[in-house]
């Protein structure tokens, strides 16, 4: 089984706060912690939109969005070196 480890962002009481206060002023990078998780099951990534721009990647697995802050094309990079 191939397992592919990556930065995901949790939300934490405080950032949920943050984001019924800011609404689109809510930045992911500023109110989120981030933490490792290992994936056995990556249906797709794609691009993450925030404040107008692609900055993150959401990955696809088990029915559930995650988002990573890597770039798409880092994230790809380590995805292709492991399979």
């Amino acid at each position: 089984m191939v397992k592919v480890t990556l930065p995901i962002f949790f939300k934490t009481e405080e950032s949920k706060r943050q984001e019924l206060i800011k609404g689109d002023d809510y930045s992911l990078e500023d109110y989120c912690k981030e933490r490792k998780m290992i994936f056995y099951n990556i249906a797709c990534i794609g691009p993450f939109e925030e404040d107008g721009k692609i900055k993150y990647t959401s990955i696809f697995s088990n029915g559930e969005e995650f988002i990573c802050p890597l770039p798409i094309k880092e994230v790809e990079k380590i995805i292709d070196a492991i399979v």
